[in-house]
């Protein structure tokens, strides 16, 4: 029978998850900011409501390939995009020039990421399948 210990150590294991969600967030952003830099230095328009919809479909398509909920995996990612894409508009575009520029430097993490008593959390797709169903 579960016992508060339990509880406790599955909320240890959520925070290693949710630290590694972070780390991937982060990523993620950093990833896009060059990609809507690259578009801006070619000339290209920066939001492609296409490549969108594509991202999201496939979020859903990884999730019910990994036992997760479709819904929040095209909810998470879609919250992704649109927060990188707000990010990059806010450190990115000059409001004096109309040009693409670094504003505001993009911050490093304040905290050594390994420092904070977790034990590392799984970071790769292989690593999922032995987590099981909630179902």
């Amino acid at each position: 029978m579960p016992d508060e210990l339990e509880v406790a150590r599955l909320r240890f294991e959520l925070a290693a998850v949710d630290r590694s969600l972070v780390l991937l967030l982060s990523l993620r952003e950093r990833l896009q900011h060059r990609v809507l830099r690259t578009k801006a230095e070619l000339g290209l328009p920066l939001f492609d409501a296409q490549q969108e919809a594509v991202v999201r479909r496939r979020a859903r398509a990884w999730a019910g390939r990994y036992g997760g909920s479709p819904e929040l995996a095209e909810a998470a990612i879609g919250a992704a995009v649109e927060a990188g894409r707000d990010s990059f508009t806010r450190r990115f575009a000059s409001p004096t020039t109309g040009r693409w520029e670094t504003v505001a430097p993009l911050p490093g993490p304040d905290l050594d990421p390994e420092d904070d008593g977790l034990p590392p959390a799984p970071l790769l797709p292989e690593a999922i399948p032995r987590l099981r169903p909630l179902r």
